[in-house]
């Protein structure tokens, strides 16, 4: 019988509630009837907002025992702190109709018939209104005699009414739907306030490169404002954004967007907040950082634009020569390596260098192993060739090599090299390893005599066969 009653209270309140709010915006919550306890059960509200727009929040305060959690935010913040489930928008969704929901977990201990009220908040024409959410009862567990009686006694004999109870509301000293609620500050403390002028500055590099990681620092001045506040960097593609010092606020990256969001701004009138970025190697060329910061004084929501920042990343510079030592591959003769001193890249072409003794040696074509030679000839596997310096973390973290890598400036380039073999054919096969790291250019280049030659003047120096 008990349960049939609140059926019909609740949807009592529904219509009564759609009735009265049908004209403008309605707001309408539901739940079951009837849970047990240590169960888990979800509210959901439907907005019916047509045209409304901007700053919005929904409040609902949960009974002792409950805890809330969401579902659905429906694009707003949510939180749940105090027995207090808030979703807080910024700017509402644009249909005219949404939902949000969360859900509800109860405890062991709880037994009775709970209450479950709220509020939706909103600005229009730049004054706050609000309107009731349709209360609803919740019977949890079994309702005896004895726990009516205990409600009944317990809503008669209290000499001052709980916060939650309409009585409260005319009283002008501490008003309790807003105990907590840094969102929107109550009418009677922010109406005469002198208006705050908000400012915002961020520290960004100038340049940068692939594979730097720096923190960027934003201040933000806001006086004596307080509640809800929200600070927004929009980061251009192959910049990837983490936590630094958020000031109690939550950080989140996502859609390119470094957000920080406080439920209640810190009370200092001025503070810094950080976030850190690290560079991609996508993120090559000149960008401009644009955010803003959003607040809410004077019940009306506002937001100032931060002066964009740009940032100049210099194009990582891989390797010089997209034709390794093989060019002219197109012979069928293995015992003759291919003639492309005309044609290789500057970092492997014929060299001043090459010690005039050993140039004109002929190759042995006939020769398909040889013992390791003794006139000092190496090889080396270059990945990488750039204008400016790039540091060892750069290749472990972007390709995962963690030998040794060897740096020298070869005809006006800086040129990265691993390995060190006596025969061409272990360097090719190194080669291979490497480009299976994603190092795809990856070539080997020669040495005699720790000075660079080309790789057809090592295999003849060395009477060594060359290998595709």
């Amino acid at each position: 019988m008990i349960k049939y009653l609140l059926l019909l209270f609740n949807m009592l309140g529904v219509l009564l509630f759609r009735g009265f709010f049908a004209e403008d915006v309605s707001v309408t919550q539901t739940a079951p009837a009837k849970v047990n306890p240590g169960e888990e059960f979800t509210v959901e509200i439907t907005v019916k907002k047509g045209s409304l727009a901007g700053f919005a929040q929904i409040k609902s305060e949960l009974p002792e025992g409950m805890t809330a959690a969401v579902a659905d935010a429906g694009g707003a913040e949510f939180k749940f702190s105090g027995q207090i489930v808030r979703f807080t928008w910024t700017s509402l969704p644009s249909s005219p109709e949404f939902k949000v929901s969360y859900k509800v977990s109860v405890a062991a201990t709880v037994q009775g018939i709970k209450p479950l009220t709220g509020k939706f908040s909103y600005v229009l024409n730049n004054q706050k209104s609000s309107i009731e959410l349709n209360p609803l009862e919740i019977q949890v567990g079994s309702v005896t005699t004895e726990n009516l009686d205990n409600q009944t006694t317990t809503n008669t004999t209290t000499t001052t009414p709980p916060d939650n109870t309409t009585t409260t509301t005319t009283t002008n000293t501490t008003p309790p739907d807003n105990t907590g609620d840094n969102t929107a500050p109550p009418d009677n403390t922010n109406k005469t306030a002198e208006p705050v002028n908000v400012t915002a500055s961020r520290k960004f590099p100038k340049e940068g490169k692939p594979g730097d990681e720096f923190t960027v620092e934003v201040t933000i001045f806001k006086g004596a404002l307080k509640g809800f506040a929200r600070f927004q960097d929009v980061m251009p593609d192959g910049f990837i954004a983490s936590a630094g010092e958020s000031k109690g606020g939550t950080f989140s990256f996502q859609d390119q967007k470094a957000k920080i969001v406080w439920d209640n701004v810190p009370a200092d009138e001025s503070f810094t907040i950080t976030y850190k970025v690290r560079l991609e190697s996508s993120a090559a060329g000149e960008h401009q950082i644009e955010g803003l910061f959003s607040y809410v004084e004077n019940d009306e929501p506002k937001k100032i634009t931060l002066t964009p920042s740009v940032i100049t990343v210099k194009k990582e510079e891989t390797l010089v020569n997209t034709t390794p030592d093989n060019t002219n591959n197109t012979t069928t003769n293995n015992t003759t390596p291919p003639d492309n001193t005309t044609t290789n890249p500057p970092d492997n072409t014929a060299n001043n260098t090459i010690p005039p003794d050993n140039t004109n040696k002929q190759p042995e074509n006939t020769v398909t192993t040889t013992p390791p030679p003794s006139t000092g000839v190496s090889y080396r596997v270059q990945i990488c060739a750039s204008h400016s310096t790039v540091g060892s973390a750069y290749f472990q973290g972007r390709y995962g090599i963690t030998e040794s890598i060897k740096i020298e400036n070869h005809e006006g380039w800086v040129k990265y090299t691993v390995g060190s073999f006596r025969e061409y054919r272990e360097a090719r096969d190194h080669r291979e390893n490497v480009k299976g790291k994603g190092v795809y250019d990856a070539f080997v280049t020669a040495y005699n005599e720790g000075k660079r030659i080309t790789v057809q003047e090592a295999l003849m120096i060395s009477k060594q066969q060359w290998f595709r």
